[in-house]
């Protein structure tokens, strides 16, 4: 999704391994309790995770924990640690993804396909994704970007 995507959200490749590790470890807080789920994640992750990442790595992966399917705020919560961030738009591009990725993991459908035409976002699979297109109204888009299933 992160490569389809890529002609829109134009980000440096290095964030793809932000992205893969907030995807395994976002729910990890759902063991503790369903409720506060991303909290709790983001406690793990922000202190927990430390071999070989830097404190940067360790606090955008707990960003996008915490702020799965939520829209990534613009102020006080995040401001003491801008300098160390990506840009605010690259964190929502970010949190996006993963937020679609989780809403399409909901399903047992592991084989999809994704295109871009234009800013419509095609995911193509076998299955009927009735989970992930009921979600869809909820996620926070960082453009005026259309999604369909095929």
């Amino acid at each position: 999704m992160f490569e389809a995507l890529s002609p829109l959200h134009k980000m440096d490749e290095k964030y793809l391994f932000h992205l893969k590790i907030a995807g395994e470890l976002a729910s990890m807080g759902k063991i503790l309790s369903v409720y506060l789920a991303h909290k709790h994640s983001a406690y793990f992750i922000l202190n927990a995770l430390s071999y070989g990442f830097s404190h940067q790595d360790r606090a955008i992966i707990c960003l996008l924990a915490q702020f799965s399917h939520k829209k990534i705020p613009k102020d006080n919560a995040i401001a003491h640690m801008s300098a160390m961030m990506p840009s605010l738009l690259t964190l929502q591009w970010l949190s996006f993804i993963l937020s679609l990725a989780e809403n399409l993991c909901l399903t047992d459908s592991h084989h999809l396909k994704y295109t871009l035409e234009k800013n419509k976002l095609v995911i193509h699979s076998n299955d009927t994704l009735y989970l992930a297109k009921e979600m869809l109204p909820k996620l926070v888009k960082p453009i005026a970007l259309t999604i369909e299933f095929a």
